[in-house]
């Protein structure tokens, strides 16, 4: 449902800037609100974006401490990693809760909307990235640590195709000697 309602956001977005592109460049009749429902738009599509990143795994990382290591050190690893993403989320989570309820009391300007809409996307988004960590940790404990954890690569516990290797990330070749390296 994030992925989708990110989706939409996109799209919403880019209908409203364009929208004002054209009616103030072009008709030179700006439209008020756009920016402000841009500002609006933009932090819950970026936030509601990292959920789906969290799920996925598609976020940045340096994997070469969790795919260097095999059984009782490989689950170490990543128990480390998850921990660390949860206490980061959950800084997050606060420091955005504090944020919003902090501006409950501003408005902005031309729409009249109060600041807490823009900003309680933060704690919203970091408290479900929290429930993902935390429900790939419980199952990396459940996990025996001679096994290979099937974590995570596309959802809480399956690969994805982008986690398989191909011939261009894995190293092999698929050209025949002689071919066009001559």
């Amino acid at each position: 449902m994030a992925d989708y309602s990110a989706g939409v956001l996109l799209v919403l977005l880019t209908a409203t800037v364009f929208t004002e592109v054209i009616f103030r460049y072009l008709l030179s009749m700006p439209i008020r609100f756009s920016a402000e429902l841009a500002m609006i738009i933009f932090p819950w599509m970026v936030f509601l974006s990292s959920i789906m990143i969290t799920w996925s795994d598609s976020h940045i990382g340096i994997v070469i401490f969790r795919y260097a290591q095999t059984g009782i050190r490989r689950k170490i690893v990543e128990i480390v990693i998850h921990l660390t993403m949860v206490a980061f989320s959950a800084v997050m989570l606060y420091a955005g809760w504090n944020l919003a309820w902090g501006l409950r009391g501003n408005v902005l300007a031309i729409t009249g909307i109060t600041k807490t809409v823009l900003y309680i996307s933060v704690p919203v988004a970091f408290s479900l990235i929290c429930l993902i960590l935390l429900t790939r940790l419980t199952k990396i404990l459940m996990t025996a640590y001679d096994a290979e954890p099937d974590l995570p690569h596309g959802s809480i516990g399956g690969e994805s195709q982008a986690a398989k290797p191909n011939n261009a990330t894995s190293g092999k070749s698929t050209e025949k000697p002689g071919g066009a390296g001559r």
